[in-house]
């Protein structure tokens, strides 16, 4: 069995082309005016996942995804969405990626 140690040390997100400043330009979707402290807000994550991350069917897996940033991004919940989407092919009709909310358990 591989140490869960190994595996942070051979893996990092950051290391694909463009992930390190990609990862920083999403701090813009942060809602900042939230009244939770930041303890509250990672509690508050952590507890979806506790709830509810366990449950099988990737369908639900990704419910939890979307309530996830709904909590991180606020107001900022649609930009976000767009964001992610990229641009939309009017020829084709359809966007670069799909965002999915999942269905609740």
């Amino acid at each position: 069995m591989t140490d869960t140690a190994d595996i942070k040390n051979e893996w990092n997100p950051f290391d694909d082309e463009g992930g390190k400043e990609n990862t920083k330009d999403l701090l813009k979707f942060v809602d900042t005016e939230s009244t939770l402290t930041p303890e509250e807000r990672l509690s508050e994550l952590a507890g979806i996942v506790y709830r509810y991350g366990q449950i099988d069917g990737g369908h639900h897996k990704m419910w939890v995804m979307d309530q996830m940033i709904r909590r991180i991004t606020g107001k900022n919940y649609e930009d976000f969405v767009k964001d992610y989407q990229g641009e939309y092919n009017e020829e084709e009709e359809y966007f670069d990626y799909e965002w999915d909310e999942g269905i609740a358990p």
